[in-house]
């Protein structure tokens, strides 16, 4: 007789659980960016601004519909509350409703005309297969949660490996075998988000017990909850695309797809440090407020000094990688980039202090850091887009994403009672700690590879 499935595994250590996430990347990452270049070259600029609006709807209203219950989700499997089991029928239903109710405001502001100028180069075919990708786009991000929530990043990285590569596959497929253009690119995406649906589905029914009934108590806490984090997820949403989504409606597509290069080019340098953040939540929601603070002090100077020198890299090489990458076509995007650099590389110290709020139950706070970068960015938006167009897009996301750091280094000023330069002040121990982690990767390393 077989064995009953435990409510989820065995939490993973934070070592495993970041090595697992880094190991992703370094797999992932120079395969995204070569099939990025490939299919950048392939769409050219305006092609490229019409997909990157496509996303960005996936992004946005999703984000908007979903009323912070993905955030709900994390948050309530991750401090234990409740188990995968007692929630999984819930997050079936939510996925079926929220998808109705999204598909019907996608479908309703297209052909209302009212998504802009970017927007009205999209296809009735192509809006079409947009509306089929939101509902596992929606159950891609409840799901994806329940492995996060869980601690379980080796099995998330497991399902976002073998998605990615089939991502990156079929993109492949109906750019140089198809070739259909924009239409087939967004196929491919459909197709993808299709694929990773099943794959998380296949993970979750292997490794946990679910029950398929919903539960009334924690949908009416989940909504609860998520209503207290929807305008700062909404917000924090906004801050990081909203300049895109405004380019997509007043300026041309082209200038969009220069503008997301720059973009693209950009979060290079946050890849290694985004990599800590998922677990720095896990870790420090289970932390007394002593080891809050040093986790936060700790994370916080390595993540933002590794950011700051890879922007220095990034401002001096970042031509040679756009022409290498996208092609002579896009060299105006290097421009773009040396506005919009600064604020990207301050806005991972930003993300830090986010994390470390959200982990202590306290998202008000993160809602008032990012709305002080929306109360700076959309004037400057305004202001800058009509006077420099593009660039001025670009100076506008800088000066908001200022605006949120100063903000989170108030409130955490507030938080701990004082403000110590220990953030950034890297010492003696913080390289022992390093050290420490490079000799414990490297010996279980060792005794694996031992036959």
């Amino acid at each position: 007789m077989s064995q009953p499935k435990p409510t989820a595994p065995r939490a993973e250590s934070p070592l495993k659980s970041v090595m697992s996430t880094l190991g992703t990347e370094v797999v992932l990452f120079p395969l995204i960016i070569v099939v990025g270049a490939l299919i950048t070259r392939y769409l050219g600029p305006t092609d490229k601004g019409i997909y990157t609006f496509i996303i960005l709807i996936y992004g946005i209203f999703v984000s908007l519909i979903m009323v912070g219950n993905s955030g709900s989700t994390h948050y309530y499997l991750s401090n234990k509350e409740y188990t995968v089991k007692e929630i999984f029928g819930s997050l079936l239903l939510m996925t079926f409703y929220f998808s109705v109710i999204a598909t019907i405001a996608v479908y309703t502001l297209w052909y209302m005309g009212w998504l802009g100028k970017t927007g009205a180069a999209i296809t009735h075919t192509q809006i079409i297969i947009v509306l089929i990708s939101i509902p596992p786009t929606i159950a891609n991000l409840l799901f994806m949660r329940v492995f996060v929530g869980t601690s379980q990043f080796v099995l998330k990285n497991k399902t976002l490996l073998t998605f990615r590569f089939v991502q990156l596959g079929l993109l492949l497929l109906f750019a140089f075998v198809i070739n259909y253009r924009l239409t087939g690119i967004i196929i491919a995406v459909m197709l993808a988000k299709i694929t990773y649906l099943i794959i998380q589905l296949r993970f979750i029914l292997k490794h946990y017990a679910v029950d398929f009934s919903f539960d009334r108590t924690y949908l009416k806490k989940a909504h609860t909850y998520g209503i207290q984090i929807w305008l700062n997820e909404l917000i924090k949403v906004s801050n990081n695309r909203i300049d895109q989504f405004i380019i997509g409606i007043f300026l041309a597509p082209e200038l969009l797809g220069f503008f997301s290069i720059s973009v693209v080019v950009c979060e290079l340098a946050q890849k290694v440090p985004s990599t800590t953040l998922q677990i720095f939540f896990n870790q420090t929601a289970k932390s007394d407020d002593r080891q809050r603070k040093y986790l936060l002090e700790r994370l916080h100077k390595l993540n933002f000094w590794v950011t700051f020198l890879a922007g220095i890299f990034l401002t001096v090489a970042g031509y040679w990688l756009i022409v290498l990458m996208y092609g002579k076509a896009f060299e105006f995007s290097y421009t773009i980039l040396l506005y919009y650099l600064p604020g990207a590389v301050i806005f991972m110290s930003t993300r830090v202090f986010l994390v470390y709020f959200s982990a202590c139950g306290k998202p008000l706070k993160n809602t008032w850091i990012h709305l002080s970068g929306i109360l700076v960015g959309i004037p400057a938006y305004i202001l800058l887009i009509g006077k420099m167009g593009v660039i001025g897009a670009a100076i506008g996301s800088t000066l908001a994403y200022f605006a949120t750091n100063i903000t989170a280094l108030y409130l955490y000023q507030k938080e701990t009672n004082g403000f110590s330069l220990n953030i950034y002040k890297i010492n003696k121990d913080d390289w022992q700690w390093v050290g420490n982690k490079y000799h414990q990767v490297t010996s279980k390393l060792k005794n694996k590879l031992k036959p």
